[in-house]
């Protein structure tokens, strides 16, 4: 959003966001993974037993004097990883407007404090998605022909739901010779595909790589390591559930998660962008009245970054629920994707 403060204010940073799961180490689910008919929920061994990560404190960042002197704003996406005690111990930049953003945004990151999540009474080693947003002042300057004029950042966010699903898993197999491993992996696979083929998936909506490597450090029977990434296309986001739960089910897949995509959003950047632009217009509107004139015609629009070029995804951890007997299917919360849109805005003022 742009500011209201005065053409003397400085640049202020703000907090835009708060961590949303993006990749999370689990604990392995075991051989035993099959589906009870009839599960009975497991007793409750805490008030709260699954707990979403927060932001206990989040730290403002400093605008870099540059972002100030160039009306540089938008939101940096960083990857934060904690420990299980919630601890920071990595950042990166996933995205970013302007790279004279990412410095101040990684060391606010690092400074915040986190609570990591809590899954099955236990909280669990993570990565999240943490956005801090800049927001940029209204800068005022005057033309070549004597004519005043103010430039403002507008920024716009929509949400939409994903229109597509694709569930991404990995078989993992170890023996003391590289046929066992490449033996075990084979035979997990056609496990997982007779379980897909039973859900009617199969064909090119199986996608795999595999690779096969001598184990960094051998331990006795597990000279050799054979590993398999798998992309399971669904024919609809309902049912990308059920596809991951029977990946889940079969022994030596694992970490299972669910990838979100959003393909069709050029009509979701549309509107984000003109969001964006009533934003921009509003600010611009209270820069000039700040100074006892009202808005002019608009002289130049920037659209930066052009978001619609960018992956629109959520990648979502997927875990049987253990309960007495085996484990089931719990229910996925499907997640709304956001859509971002800024633009640089510059307007006349009349007097």
């Amino acid at each position: 959003m742009t500011s209201q403060h005065s053409p003397t204010s400085r640049s202020r940073a703000v907090v835009a966001g708060v961590v949303i799961v993006a990749l999370a180490a689990s604990p392995r689910v075991g051989d035993a993974q099959e589906i009870a008919p009839s599960p009975t929920p497991a007793a409750v061994r805490c008030a709260r037993p699954n707990v979403p990560a927060t932001v206990v404190h989040a730290v403002v960042p400093d605008t870099p004097p540059i972002a100030q002197q160039q009306n540089i704003a938008g939101q940096v996406q960083i990857v934060v990883s904690l420990d299980a005690d919630s601890h920071v111990v990595g950042t990166r930049i996933q995205s970013s407007p302007s790279a004279i953003l990412n410095a101040a945004a990684l060391a606010a990151a690092r400074q915040s404090i986190f609570q990591t999540e809590i899954r099955d009474c236990r909280p669990i080693a993570a990565d999240f998605i943490y956005v801090v947003g800049f927001e940029a002042q209204p800068a005022f300057s005057t033309s070549s022909s004597g004519e005043q004029l103010v430039t403002v950042v507008g920024q716009g966010t929509v949400t939409r739901a994903p229109d597509a699903a694709v569930v991404q898993a990995r078989i993992a197999t170890s023996a003391g010779t590289a046929a066992d491993a490449t033996a075990q992996n084979v035979a997990a696979f056609d496990a997982l595909k007779a379980k897909l083929g039973a859900l009617g998936i199969g064909g090119s909506k199986i996608r795999a790589m595999s690779s096969l490597a001598e184990s960094p450090v051998p331990r006795p029977g597990q000279s050799y390591q054979y590993f398999r990434n798998i992309e399971i296309s669904v024919d609809s986001v309902a049912n990308a559930g059920h596809a991951a739960a029977a990946a889940a089910s079969v022994a030596s897949v694992d970490p299972v998660s669910i990838r979100y995509e959003l393909n069709n959003r050029t009509p979701a950047f549309r509107e984000a962008l003109d969001a964006a632009l009533k934003d921009a217009e509003k600010g611009a509107r209270e820069a000039a009245t700040s100074l006892r004139g009202h808005l002019g015609a608009v002289k130049q629009v920037i659209v930066v970054p052009d978001n619609i070029s960018r992956p629109i995804v959520s990648l979502v951890p997927f875990f049987l629920v253990p309960v007495i007997g085996g484990f089931k299917e719990p229910v996925v919360g499907i997640p709304a994707l956001e859509v971002h849109a800024s633009a640089t805005v510059t307007y006349a003022i009349k007097r």
